[in-house]
């Protein structure tokens, strides 16, 4: 597995936590654009997805990139990670 948001393509990237690895990624579903973030495992070498996540359409990136801004200066002010 690859360090901290490793870019896999235009498209999609890593970060690892723990056992585990966090993708985000473009994909559709139903036809649909949609921003996934999700948890996944390794399952002897293949990456496989839980059903911890969310999908948003992608018309929402905007907004949610906004979102992680501001509980981003929160999490500063607080001192950074507890």
């Amino acid at each position: 597995m690859s360090k901290e948001g490793t870019r896999l393509s235009p498209w999609q990237a890593k970060i690892q936590v723990g056992s585990q690895v966090v993708i985000v990624q473009i994909c559709q579903y139903f036809g649909r654009d949609r921003l996934d973030v999700r948890y996944y495992f390794d399952d002897d070498g293949t990456l496989k997805p839980t059903k911890k996540g969310i999908s948003l359409p992608v018309q929402k990136t905007a907004q949610l990139s906004k979102i992680l801004r501001r509980a981003e200066k929160a999490v500063s002010a607080r001192g950074g990670r507890k």
